[in-house]
């Protein structure tokens, strides 16, 4: 075959095409077909001579352009192919939308019906609440009355006592029997016409817990059973919350939210009524949002109503008793943020050096918040007193400081951030130093809970029991020391294991320094069940008034190596009578036990004549 043009060789150099294989000619048609025979070649204008394109093949496709490209040429291969492709995309990803469409629409519709099973379930449960509350408040009724029943008409029976001591506890050994008439005649007793620094306030710490600090449920029954158990100081902890709503838990932790508004709607307002003593809220506020605080105040004002506590903190001299206050909730909060709501309860810090200045720091309307850590450093000596000997005298001069300050102020006093077990700490030294409100974790059933406790029980159980006067006006006269001997007859209708073991009774002394102590009876190898042992303990209490004393029956097994505590009760000793008593025993639970007492002979005389 004769080459036209001479110049344009049929077989290109190296330098024109790559050596790899695989590649095809832009001029293909020229090159398989061959030159035409009618062509006059003379007269031909000779082609352009441009590169050829090399398109590198791959195993699929050995002509596949770059599509992704814009502008990239489609093989002539694939051009017939595109109106089917196109029409199968555009079915499919018309069927993709038509499904697409038809699970949001049953989304959309088991949303609809989850909020509406959500919204039943909630009434539901709050109906469940309800009865159960009145069950519970029946059931209480009906064992307070059988009680009472029961305890007019027996005295002391099956334990073999003297007659002569038969006779002396008709008169004696009621006093300290727990029941609704006793606690009647007690809280009318009660001057409740003191102003309200001059109590004890009953508290509760994070209020909306029922276990742990870091994974427990947040619940509105906490509130109940904290109003119910007269706690007189609860706690709220704001957060911001979604949908422009303040929600309650317990911060930088694992616990669960409830909405705010929740609490007041079926947790407070419900269970407080108009001739209740005064409830003081605790408003732990970590709200960032204005516009959700200001959300709350008017769920506040809403919501609860008159029953919120709006005075004129200009025109009062000091704070108002429980008496006037009575039907009304306290909100203590900073006055700041809450404005008006934040009147005779002013949240303000408490200064660390405060104790070391003028005793008359702070107003009488502020109140403040402390750990039981920043109380302990505030009550204890410093070191150079201790080095110089003088440790006892300085705590004893700070703790009057402090007294001095609570006489007009309300301090108020809660766990360390190391209790996230819901442990509770000792508050007998915060009590003693004047401190009138011990916020505890009433869900943690303890000792020092039994203890602290007491103080209200035997004060009418009204959540309010005033101070000893020498707290109050350190020039008042005080009680003379004094020495208790306590007898330990018998327990009655202890719980019982089906064994043979070791009883025994341990009393503690509670209160000062000075007067802490403990002994406790023999041990009595019997079944358990009425165990007798007929020993005499004494102790010397210094100050009675702030001293308590715990009664624990405890059984001990293998050699003493496994000890358990069955049944206590704690009782101030200002409320101990001389005479014969039947101390009432409570379990691990602190739930009264059923026809369970402990006999005892109480001998009470001064210090000074024994």
């Amino acid at each position: 075959m004769q080459n036209p043009y001479p110049s344009m060789p049929l077989v290109f150099s190296n330098e024109d095409v790559t050596s790899r294989t695989g590649f095809f000619f832009e001029h293909q048609n020229y090159l398989t077909k061959g030159p035409s025979s009618s062509t006059n070649y003379t007269t031909m204008e000779k082609p352009k001579v441009t590169k050829a394109k090399v398109v590198r093949w791959s195993r699929k496709r050995t002509t596949t352009p770059q599509r992704n490209k814009p502008g990239a040429e489609v093989a002539p291969k694939w051009k017939w192919m595109q109106p089917l492709m196109a029409r199968k995309q555009f079915a499919a990803s018309s069927l993709k939308h038509d499904r697409l469409d038809r699970l949001r629409r049953q989304v959309r519709l088991k949303q609809t019906e989850l909020h509406e099973t959500e919204e039943q379930t909630k009434k539901d449960v709050k109906l469940c609440n309800n009865l159960k509350m009145l069950l519970t408040n029946t059931k209480k009724q009906f064992t307070r009355t059988k009680r009472t029943v029961k305890r007019r008409t027996e005295v002391i029976s099956l334990v073999e006592t003297p007659e002569s001591l038969k006779a002396e506890s008709l008169q004696s050994g009621s006093k300290t029997i727990q029941d609704e008439e006793l606690f009647e005649q007690e809280e009318a007793k009660q001057n409740l016409d003191h102003p309200l620094s001059h109590y004890y306030i009953k508290g509760s710490h994070n209020t909306y817990l029922l276990g742990n600090q870091l994974t427990s449920a947040s619940t509105i029954d906490g509130y109940r059973r904290a109003i119910a158990n007269k706690c007189k100081c609860l706690e709220l902890d704001l957060h911001d919350g979604p949908n422009g709503e303040p929600v309650i838990y317990h911060g930088w932790t694992l616990t669960s939210r409830i909405v705010a508004r929740e609490v007041l709607e079926d947790g407070i307002k419900p269970n407080f009524n108009q001739d209740d003593l005064p409830l003081i809220l605790v408003m732990d506020d970590h709200i960032k949002s204005i516009e959700q605080r200001q959300v709350f105040i008017k769920h506040l004002h809403d919501i609860l109503g008159d029953f919120i506590y709006v005075g004129n903190s200009e025109e009062m001299a000091c704070l108002p008793s429980p008496n006037q206050l009575r039907g009304k909730i306290i909100i203590h909060a900073p006055r700041a943020k809450w404005g008006d709501l934040a009147n005779i309860c002013q949240a303000v810090p408490f200064p660390p050096r405060a104790l070391d200045k003028n005793p008359e720091i702070g107003k009488w309307f502020e109140a403040s918040s402390l750990s039981e850590h920043q109380l302990n450093r505030l009550l204890k000596s410093s070191t150079i007193d201790k080095l110089m000997g003088n440790g006892r005298i300085a705590e004893m001069s700070q703790k009057r400081k402090m007294r001095e300050i609570t006489a007009n102020r309300l301090i108020r006093y809660y766990p360390g951030g190391q209790r996230q077990l819901s442990g509770n700490f000792n508050p007998i030294p915060g009590m003693n130093a004047g401190c009138q409100i011990a916020a505890m974790n009433i869900q943690t059933k303890c000792s020092d809970l039994a203890i602290y406790e007491s103080r209200f029980i035997h004060a009418g159980n009204c959540g309010y029991a005033l101070k000893p006067e020498f707290l109050l006006d350190q020039t008042a006269p005080r009680i003379s020391p004094k020495r208790i001997a306590i007898k330990v007859i018998s327990g009655r209708n202890l719980p019982q294991t089906g064994k043979r073991i070791h009883t025994y009774v341990n009393i503690r002394v509670q209160g000062e320094k000075e007067d802490k102590t403990e002994k406790a009876t023999r041990k009595v190898n019997d079944d358990g069940r009425n165990p007798k042992w007929e020993e005499e303990l004494r102790f010397d209490v210094r100050v009675p008034e702030l001293g308590f004393l715990l009664f624990q029956v405890k059984r001990s097994q293998y050699f003493g190596l496994k000890r358990a505590c069955i049944a206590s009760y704690a009782v101030p000793v200002v409320n101990l009578v001389n005479g014969p008593c039947s101390i009432p025993l409570h379990d691990e639970n602190l739930v009264p036990l059923d026809k369970t007492y402990l006999l005892i002979q109480v001998t009470i005389s001064d210090s000074s004549s024994a």
